[in-house]
C-alpha cells in the first residue's frame, strides 16, 4: 500500500513494508512546467530604400505553449534590416513599423501550432499594410 502527500514544497512517499512504514522525501518544484517552443520565424515582407540604402521589412513571431495551462504566448515584432554587407545584422525600427506585441490564448496543445501560425499571418499582414509604397 503506498500513499502520496505533497504539503509545504515537499512530496513524500510513504510505504508499508512488514508493517513498519518507511518514508522517502523527495523535493518538489511547483514552477517546473512543460513549455514548448512551437515557432521562432523571420520572415521578409518586402524591401525599400531609405536615403539610398536597401532595408528588408521584417515581422518576427516567437510562439511557446505551457500545456500545463494550455496558455499559447506568441511574441510578434517588426523592424528593418540593412541589406549592406559592412551591416548585416543590424536593425532598425522606424515609427510607422507597429509597435511589438505579445498575443496570450488558451488552447489544447494538438492546436496550439495551427493558432500560432495564423497569429503570425495576421501579424504580417498588419506589418505588409504599413510599408509606404
Amino acid at each position: 500500500m503506498a500513499a502520496l502527500q505533497r504539503s509545504s514544497g515537499l512530496q513524500t512517499f510513504a510505504k508499508i513494508s512488514m508493517n513498519k512504514p518507511i518514508a522517502i522525501q523527495r523535493s518538489y518544484d511547483h514552477s517546473l512546467r512543460m513549455i514548448h517552443a512551437l515557432l521562432d520565424a523571420t520572415q521578409v515582407l518586402g524591401t525599400l530604400e531609405i536615403d539610398g540604402a536597401a532595408y528588408e521589412v521584417c515581422a518576427e513571431a516567437v510562439a511557446n505553449h505551457d500545456r500545463h495551462t494550455n496558455q499559447l504566448t506568441v511574441n510578434l515584432r517588426a523592424f528593418l534590416r540593412s541589406e549592406k554587407q559592412d551591416h548585416i545584422g543590424e536593425t532598425t525600427t522606424p515609427a510607422w513599423i507597429p509597435q511589438p506585441q505579445t498575443v496570450t490564448e488558451h488552447v489544447e496543445g494538438g492546436e496550439a501550432h495551427e493558432m500560432a501560425n495564423e497569429i503570425f499571418a495576421t501579424w504580417k499582414r498588419k506589418v505588409s499594410g504599413v510599408i509606404p509604397r
